[in-house]
């Protein structure tokens, strides 16, 4: 399998009102990753992020 350099996976999003919103985020980098999670969880009504984070 090829490595594709993906190294975190946002697939979801928990809301305050117990929602979960489905998302499809790959990230190459920490700090992309680092950035989107701050703005996602920025917002008062996002409360968790489920996420994968791939070892390399």
């Amino acid at each position: 399998m090829r490595d594709s350099g993906i190294k975190h996976y946002i697939y979801g999003i928990g809301t305050l009102a117990g929602a979960k919103k489905a998302e499809n985020l790959y990230f190459k980098t920490d700090e992309e990753f680092n950035q989107k999670a701050e703005e996602i969880l920025s917002d008062k009504w996002n409360v968790e992020i489920y996420v994968l984070h791939i070892n390399d």
